[in-house]
């Protein structure tokens, strides 16, 4: 599978609004495709792929929730994520670091809690009520860090 298949297969992917009638119809077409993909060109690769995306087309707290869905679709965060902080950072950052103002605690609850967990940073995260995702001391850097690129870019 070569680069421009990744590309064009991802933004068939994550191109799509995960309540909308599209996905319905096509999601398990969607997901062969997804696995397929994984399979063919190996996590590393697929996983580079769905972060450019969500980097570069997920500017807003709606399509950031709409990613979240189809993602946790696709794999069920099966794969440890390289750098979990950074990935999540991204999410927490477009949320302003506040899920509850866009209904989507429990999403990013969920999503923070599988991904820190299958990297082995966190244990138990399920158990542990007094965890907030967006109040890690590593996340607060990871969501600052991404609000120092993106106004960079912003600025140049």
């Amino acid at each position: 599978m070569n680069i421009q298949d990744i590309k064009a297969i991802t933004e068939e992917l994550f191109g799509v609004s995960f309540d909308g009638d599209t996905f319905g119809q096509k999601k398990a077409y969607l997901y062969r495709n997804a696995q397929r993909m994984i399979e063919e060109a190996g996590w590393d690769e697929t996983y580079a792929a769905w972060f450019d995306y969500l980097v570069h087309k997920c500017t807003t707290p709606e399509l950031v929730i709409n990613y979240v869905h189809l993602i946790r679709y696709y794999d069920d965060f099966s794969h440890v994520i390289p750098d979990p902080y950074d990935f999540l950072g991204y999410f927490y950052y477009r949320l302003e670091s506040d899920p509850a103002k866009y209904k989507a605690v429990d999403n990013m609850d969920e999503m923070s809690f599988e991904v820190l967990m299958k990297a082995g940073i966190k244990e138990n995260l399920w158990l542990d009520d007094s965890y907030i995702p967006e109040k890690d001391s590593e996340m607060v850097k990871a969501i600052e860090r991404w609000k120092e690129k993106l106004n960079d870019q912003q600025g140049s």
